[in-house]
């Protein structure tokens, strides 16, 4: 139900079938159909995915691809959920990365002392 949906918005946002790639779910974390999509990108394509979870599974992972498609010169752009205003066509990407690079870093830190804290509270 969810792959017919995003297949739909897909198309309804103009994308030919043929440039839909996706990826089936196996045990391995293998996404060929995303790195065979990610190759065939060209500077001044944009990126359309139909939800920011089904591109990435964590910020760090969405900075990397950022960091890529920025270098490359390729937009981004998100058709639903909370990431639908997210469309580096219209966005200072280097700005954007930075903030996520921020958002992650800060993310790391409170995760690490969290787990010290629990580590410390398990120990008395």
């Amino acid at each position: 139900m969810v792959q017919d949906d995003q297949h739909r918005a897909l198309l309804n946002a103009g994308i030919e079938a043929s440039h839909i790639y996706r990826d089936v779910e196996t045990a391995q974390a293998e996404r060929t159909a995303l790195q065979t999509c990610l190759e065939a990108l060209q500077a001044g394509d944009t990126l359309l995915v139909w939800r920011l979870e089904r591109l990435v599974d964590s910020r760090a992972q969405l900075l990397e691809i950022l960091q890529s498609l920025w270098d490359k010169k390729i937009g981004l752009k998100v058709l639903a959920g909370q990431g639908a205003v997210l469309d580096t066509s219209h966005l200072n990407l280097e700005l954007a990365i930075a903030l996520i690079a921020a958002l992650t870093e800060l993310e790391t830190q409170i995760l690490r002392k969290r787990t010290l804290k629990a580590h410390t509270a398990a120990r008395t």
